[in-house]
């Protein structure tokens, strides 16, 4: 098991309120963010909770407790890695889906105007 402390981040979003979780999610870094959630609840309003998991390295009994409330309550739990989906998927009793990135305008743009112009030989 990686004894990694926790670090996370709150973004206050108008759309939504996420939690970035980093590191081991364990007892104290567990107890941690548990508070700092019970605090954000108050200005949660109609916004989902996300929870990004996508850096946690590993999480203890207490950790999988405060997931598993997480996941009981309506908390949207993302994760970017497959590491990080097949660490969390037992805990909360469900697969987590990889992450739908959407393509930037220049992104977008740029696939527009490629895609239309002719083959060169090579």
């Amino acid at each position: 098991m990686n004894n990694q402390e926790l670090q996370y981040y709150i973004h206050d979003g108008s759309d939504q309120l996420r939690f970035e979780l980093a590191g081991s999610l364990s007892k104290g870094g567990a107890q941690s963010v548990y508070q700092a959630w019970q605090t954000a609840l108050s200005i949660l309003g109609g916004r989902p909770l996300m929870i990004d998991v996508s850096f946690v390295t590993d999480a203890d009994a207490c950790g999988g407790a405060l997931l598993a409330l997480w996941h009981r309550n309506g908390a949207r739990i993302i994760a970017a890695s497959p590491e990080s989906r097949a660490l969390i998927a037992p805990i909360i009793g469900e697969a987590i889906p990889a992450p739908w990135h959407r393509q930037s305008w220049f992104q977008r743009l740029s696939a527009s105007i490629f895609s239309r112009l002719p083959m060169v030989a090579r």
